[in-house]
């Protein structure tokens, strides 16, 4: 109850920063940033990543023709104050068939709207008519709409679960209880990521991957030991006595396997990605 009070007054603070530390493509944000404080205050910055046809490299004269002509249209959106070309950045992998452009709007990243997103995405065709593979990236700015998931699929997995268990089991109380242990321990576990979300970078996908992970495992294991109580009370034994010996079974290699499972989720810190993390932690949590 204190986790769910806790959740309530401070409220999720959902984002989606992805950045990936160490990786190239970031050192050269982190550079450009450094190097040119001026830009990056300049707005919302949009990366328009271009590989080159097969064959063929992003410095060759025809290929460099198509991203002046990309840079030139992406200059006329209304909104977009410069566009600086992979030629200037020298941001070319090792065998110059991978680079970006860069896209400065006079807004802010928290300003700028989806709608322009598919409007500089529109100006992809110039490259890609012409065999130039071409993406659009942000690591700051939200480009494709990545609202929270409503859930329902989570819902019709619970309900389909309830249904299974019912003539599984025969009985609607077996059936439900490791369904509402499961959403109980979800609920407290979800609680936790969003208090987390206040004090460290949380993205929308961790509730996704902490729901499903929490819902398909307590499901599992609340299956397992009532399992073992079923068997042993077919044995003879009282109510009570068929409970312990389910806990002292089925219920100790539950503890054993749920501490399994988070050491392997708390494992995603290895590499050191932020957003790996978090949705490891998140889903340790359920």
């Amino acid at each position: 109850m204190a986790v769910g009070v806790m959740a309530v007054v401070l409220g999720p603070q959902l984002k989606d920063d992805m950045t990936i530390p160490g990786t190239p493509a970031q050192d050269t944000i982190d550079m450009l940033k450094e190097e040119f404080p001026e830009v990056g205050d300049a707005g919302a910055q949009m990366q328009i990543i271009v590989k080159a046809p097969e064959g063929k490299t992003l410095v060759d004269e025809d290929v460099k023709a198509s991203l002046a002509e990309l840079a030139e249209e992406v200059s006329a959106i209304d909104g977009v104050e410069t566009v600086v070309t992979p030629d200037m950045l020298q941001n070319y992998n090792e065998n110059q068939t991978i680079g970006f452009l860069m896209a400065i709007y006079d807004v802010t990243s928290s300003e700028f709207k989806l709608s322009q997103a598919d409007e500089l995405r529109e100006t992809f065709d110039i490259t890609e008519d012409a065999g130039i593979q071409t993406e659009l990236y942000s690591s700051e700015t939200e480009i494709y709409n990545t609202q929270p998931s409503d859930m329902s699929s989570e819902v019709i997995g619970v309900i389909v679960a309830v249904v299974i268990l019912f003539f599984t089991f025969g009985s609607l109380i077996l059936a439900g209880m490791p369904v509402i242990t499961a959403v109980i321990g979800l609920l407290i576990g979800l609680c936790g990521v969003m208090i987390v979300s206040n004090y460290a970078t949380v993205a929308f996908v961790c509730i996704t991957l902490a729901a499903m992970l929490g819902l398909a495992v307590g499901i599992d294991y609340g299956l397992f030991i009532i399992s073992r109580f079923r068997q042993e009370y077919a044995k003879g034994y009282s109510i009570q006595q068929s409970i312990a010996i389910a806990n002292g079974t089925a219920g100790t290699a539950v503890v054993f396997a749920g501490i399994t499972v988070i050491i392997a989720l708390l494992a995603l810190a290895v590499p050191q990605i932020p957003f790996l993390t978090m949705m490891g932690i998140s889903a340790a949590l359920t």
